[in-house]
């Protein structure tokens, strides 16, 4: 039944698109782990209780014919998929604080992450976006408040519950950080070198897979002194997903990129997110990336969240430190003022 339920998830997930053959090969060289199969055995029963308990529920107060059986039959198969969602939300960070030297940098920031979504953290410089990014990964610790991956808490994880995460975590750094001795093929190997016993072979294949998804070929044996910006942006997307993460995070993908490029970039972030179905949480300034893909956009603002919308909702909005960031430029008051 194992070997029927696995062929039946590869075809069905590469015909609904979701996944392709060769991630889902790649996936299952970590379906058993202790930790992930511990983990997974308790969840299968928790949602096996509400998958059994709300139908129990429905069909012992259940009044009238097979019409009503079949309604109340209904509703609790809604009913148990909402419950399921609802515990099972992706990323969410409740009443987070931080300080440096006893100086508050972050205040009881309370955010949930939209999964399949590119999630924007904007605000001006120092108002505590870089420091929640780098919170939400682990670099940080906190000293009040709770980051949730899943049921997950962050902030009460282990060593090597925080080593089993990180390999559902990829990380775009402001610049790239590509090791400079290494080529852009082993820099793209370098998480699998860490975490997998794949092989070499396997290793190299999964790189260039991850290399020609984000539209870069034959630059596997050039240096990263011997790329553009933009290429080195791309080599540090071909990284961040060479795990086939369910995270992905990004500080500042657009820094020091021309226009154009930076429009690229997004595009693709954009794209990967929605291919993969990751959560995607992106720090940004960049105000093209905001009206562009800014599908759920927080607002930070002197350590606190100060507002919460999309990019539909942004152009709108009534709240004035948000006004008075965003449309700075006398461009932007003119736009505004005609929307």
């Amino acid at each position: 039944s194992v070997f029927i339920g696995i062929l039946g998830g590869i075809i069905s997930g590469i015909i609904s698109g979701v996944v392709n053959f060769e991630d889902f090969i790649y996936g299952l060289h970590f379906s058993f782990n202790p930790y992930y199969v511990t983990y997974s055995i308790v969840k299968t029963l928790f949602f096996a209780f509400i998958f059994t308990s709300i139908p129990a529920f429905y069909g012992y107060y259940v009044q009238g014919g097979a019409r009503e059986v079949g309604k109340a039959g209904t509703k609790a198969v809604v009913d148990s998929s909402i419950a399921i969602l609802t515990v099972n939300l992706i990323l969410r960070v409740e009443a987070l604080s931080k300080s440096f030297d006893q100086k508050m940098v972050l205040s009881d920031i309370q955010v949930t992450f939209e999964t399949g979504k590119v999630n924007l953290i904007i605000g001006k410089s120092g108002s505590g976006k870089t420091v929640l990014l780098k919170s939400l990964i682990g670099l940080n610790p906190i000293e009040e408040g709770h980051i949730y991956y899943g049921d997950r808490d962050l902030t009460i994880m282990d060593a090597s519950q925080m080593k089993c995460l990180r390999q559902e975590i990829g990380v775009v750094f402001q610049g790239g950080a590509l090791f400079d001795s290494q080529t852009v093929l082993e820099n793209v190997m370098f998480p699998l070198n860490l975490f997998t016993e794949l092989s070499e072979w396997e290793k190299r294949e999964r790189a260039v897979f991850c290399l020609h998804r984000v539209d870069l070929h034959d630059a596997e044996n050039l240096f990263p002194s011997e790329i553009s910006g933009g290429m080195k942006k791309r080599v540090a997307i071909a990284r961040a997903i060479v795990m086939n993460p369910k995270f992905l995070f990004c500080d500042e993908p657009n820094s020091g990129l021309d226009p154009l490029t930076s429009i690229v970039i997004d595009n693709l972030i954009y794209e990967i997110t929605h291919e993969y179905g990751m959560t995607t949480v992106v720090n940004t300034h960049d105000m093209n990336s905001v009206f562009e893909i800014g599908e759920k956009i927080v607002f930070i603002h002197e350590g606190r969240k100060e507002w919460e919308g999309n990019k539909e909702m942004i152009a709108h909005t009534e709240n004035k430190y948000l006004n008075d960031f965003i449309f700075s430029s006398k461009l932007f008051k003119k736009i505004k003022e005609e929307l």
